[in-house]
């Protein structure tokens, strides 16, 4: 097992105090809360114009509205913390190659001993430093410890990929209705408009 003791780490501890802000939207900036309509998660977009009165047709559009500013909000904050994850990831991958390549080589077989003068250890040093077996070898053998030991701060960033990838889906959604709306509204108010002329 790699030595992959973070919890003390400088740089680790102001990553997971931003994602805790983040998290807790410590950065004294309004957003909107949750909206309570659609409780069941799901909502009727009309097929008829006719079935909805002026009333029904702006509370719609409201609720939409609503719904598309909290995404919005939703989606920035996933943003902010998936950038956030992905370098806390790429630094924890770093520093364990950095840490523990010689220890893995020498366990796989790949060096017969560890350089203590500071010499990189390459393929040009390894007949000099006594390999017995390919560097290919012991590439493979560092990659799979690594991927083991970064397995849970992965899937934290897989997590909010996919919850990115939704809100956006959802924001172009909400973002047409409300286009659409938007048009019918207008042409209800001209309508109202050219009447009020007679």
């Amino acid at each position: 097992m790699m030595e992959n003791n973070f919890s003390n780490d400088p740089y680790i501890l102001r990553m997971d105090k931003m994602i805790g802000k983040i998290n807790n939207n410590n950065f004294n900036v309004p957003i909107p809360n949750k909206p309570t309509s659609f409780e069941n998660g799901t909502y009727q977009f009309p097929e008829d114009w006719d079935e909805l009165s002026n009333d029904d047709l702006a509370t719609l559009a409201l609720r939409i509205s609503g719904w598309r500013s909290f995404i919005g909000a939703e989606l920035s904050r996933s943003e902010s913390k998936r950038r956030l994850l992905r370098q806390k990831y790429e630094y924890s991958t770093e520093k364990l190659i950095v840490s523990n390549t010689p220890i893995l080589l020498k366990k796989s077989g790949y060096i017969d001993k560890i350089p203590d003068n500071g010499e990189e250890i390459s393929p040009q040093s390894s007949h000099r430093l006594g390999h017995v077996k390919t560097y290919e070898f012991g590439q493979a053998q560092l990659g799979l410890k690594i991927k083991q030991e970064l397995v849970d701060l992965w899937e934290d960033v897989e997590h909010e990929e996919t919850k990115i990838s939704m809100l956006k889906n959802m924001r172009e959604a909400f973002e047409s209705h409300e286009e659409v709306l938007g048009r019918e509204i207008s042409r209800r108010q001209s309508e109202l408009r050219s009447i009020s002329k007679f």
